[in-house]
């Protein structure tokens, strides 16, 4: 048996639809006036359909938002375009409801279009995870900006999702500047970009952290020197998402560290040196032989060894280096004169002065343009 449904009837169902459809679901006219608003619609708003309709829904809206949606709506209308805009409902009993209102002009852009169908979706809940995660990104951005330490978060392609304040201190590029850059093509020097895209193709799912030291450029030109820890995140098919990494600038330090081995190393080879000197009299060879090795490691404009004299008690000259005029080898220094530069004498640095003792003592002088 065959039931004939007509017209009317199918008219009459789809009306009722409308009426009980899970979503907040208005029609208009042309002129962008509510002709229908369905149940789930009132309650979202908490507005009755009659006092809906025409203009009257307008009232339903937060007073924070109603200019934005207002504006927003009459000029979707006036120009026959789609509308698509989340903002609030605020309901008589004072609970705020976050919607994303949506319409589409019926006869698409025709300026004789009769009116808009469209929908609202209650995201109340979406907005506020989405207001959780922000307050969490936002307090990871206050804790990373504080940080000691560089910190930064890279991409597989090396493109910069997170950049902390001591990142854009040491690097002089500020966070705007670099997103979504590869920090291989303007930070890196070209010699070790290479290197670095290698490494990164090579990351896996499941390996331990990684360390690895490598230069940046910053905007100035300057080459500084990071001690990096790098840790790996994957997906659940294996694919590298995102590096964190935090680093350390250690380019200070490694340059302390190289002139302080230079100094101690210079300075056990003088001492060692100048008191066997000394001791053959043979300085008049073995000393300028001995500040020209030193040169090589100590640059300077002036290069001298002063030994004490153990019968007079004075400092004298016994070989220079360099390229401004030298003291004369020879040359007596008078007590209390002093000695210019930086003088090594018993392991330990002081400034340069006459002895006060017998005991000989090895010093260098500096002398500079």
């Amino acid at each position: 048996m065959t039931t004939i449904t007509t017209g009317a009837e199918r008219a009459a169902s789809s009306d009722h639809a409308l009426v009980i459809a899970p979503v907040g679901i208005f029609q208009t006219d042309a002129y962008g006036a509510r002709t229908f608003v369905n149940d789930r619609w009132c309650d979202l708003s908490g507005m009755r359909r009659d006092m809906a309709l025409g203009e009257g829904w307008m009232a339903a809206i937060h007073p924070d938002d109603r200019v934005r949606v207002e504006t927003e709506w009459n000029s979707a209308v006036e120009q026959r375009r789609d509308f698509a805009l989340e903002y609030r409902f605020l309901r008589p009993d004072g609970a705020i409801v976050w919607v994303a209102g949506a319409a589409k002009a019926l006869g698409g852009g025709d300026p004789s279009g009769t009116g808009y169908i469209g929908a609202v979706t209650d995201i109340t809940a979406a907005v506020a995870m989405r207001d959780v995660l922000r307050d969490q990104s936002r307090f990871l951005d206050a804790i990373l900006d504080v940080a000691g330490s560089l910190v930064c978060v890279i991409d597989p392609l090396g493109r910069f999702l997170r950049f902390n304040r001591a990142c854009e201190l040491v690097s002089g590029y500020s966070f705007e500047e670099i997103r979504d850059r590869p920090f291989y093509d303007f930070l890196v020097p070209p010699e070790e970009a290479d290197d670095i895209r290698s490494a990164l193709a090579r990351l896996r799912a499941g390996e331990p952290p990684t360390t690895n030291v490598n230069h940046w450029v910053t905007r100035s030109g300057e080459v500084r020197l990071l001690s990096w820890s790098n840790v790996c995140f994957f997906d659940d098919r294996g694919s590298l998402t995102h590096i964190v990494s935090t680093g350390t600038d250690i380019t200070d330090e490694r340059l302390a560290n190289q002139a302080i081995a230079e100094r101690a190393r210079l300075f056990t080879d003088l001492v060692a040196f100048a008191q066997s000197a000394n001791a053959t009299l043979d300085t008049r060879h073995l000393l300028p032989v001995l500040l020209k090795a030193i040169s090589r490691t100590l640059p300077s404009d002036l290069l001298g060894i002063v030994l004490a004299d153990p019968a007079s008690g004075n400092f004298v000259v016994r070989a220079a280096h360099g390229s401004l005029k030298p003291m004369a080898v020879g040359t007596v220094i008078p007590p209390g004169v002093g000695v210019s530069g930086r003088a090594i004498a018993k392991g330990r640095i002081t400034r340069g002065s006459s002895p006060t003792s017998s005991s000989q003592t090895a010093c260098t002088w500096l002398e500079s343009h």
